[in-house]
């Protein structure tokens, strides 16, 4: 499939552009606007939406979203940082817990309970596949330098600088319930029909 030029990057919305910049052309731009530093990487299958800005040194596995929103807010990502498969990085959420009507189709005026802020990232921040970091109130994210997010995390607040961060359920092997266990013997048989 190969990467966009810089032509088509610009075209994109990129306002700077690094050298040695690798951005995969299935990549999506949604209202984008946004900068890129020297000896980046982003992989296959990434959305961006709204203004991102992106330092040196950064690598962003396949599979991202990372929105910006629709609200004029930023996602900064500082230099030396790896940001593995399948995250979902957005400056905005809903409310789950008002009573209220919400979804991107109705007008913002209506929409009374979106919680959004803006999200920076520090460097030399690695996140694991899997993870989220969204707004949980209308405060700025801020992860700091040096911090290690593991696998399956969800962020919503900040982050100290030269922590680790994990979900204590994936590392206790207590994360799942099993409500009952499938009866094999009845599949095959179905399945010998």
């Amino acid at each position: 499939m190969g990467y966009f030029s810089v032509k088509e990057l610009k075209e994109k919305g990129f306002k700077k552009i690094g050298k040695n910049v690798q951005i995969s052309k299935s990549v999506n731009f949604y209202n984008f606007k946004g900068s890129i530093g020297s000896n980046c990487r982003i992989d296959d299958n990434c959305i961006f939406i709204g203004e991102i800005n992106i330092k040196n040194h950064v690598h962003i596995a396949a599979f991202n979203l990372l929105s910006a929103s629709r609200f004029n807010n930023k996602i900064t990502i500082s230099s030396f940082t790896g940001i593995g498969p399948r995250c979902y990085i957005s400056c905005s959420t809903e409310d789950y817990l008002a009573d209220d009507i919400s979804n991107p189709t109705i007008n913002k005026k209506l929409r009374k309970n979106i919680i959004f802020s803006d999200i920076i990232i520090g460097e030399n921040v690695l996140v694991g596949a899997g993870c989220t970091v969204m707004p949980r109130n209308k405060k700025k994210i801020n992860i700091g330098n040096n911090v290690s997010i593991a696998t399956n995390t969800i962020i919503s607040n900040n982050i100290n600088k030269n922590s680790i961060v994990y979900n204590p359920y994936f590392f206790k092997n207590n994360s799942l319930k099993i409500k009952k266990n499938i009866n094999s013997k009845k599949i095959k048989r179905i399945l010998n029909k």
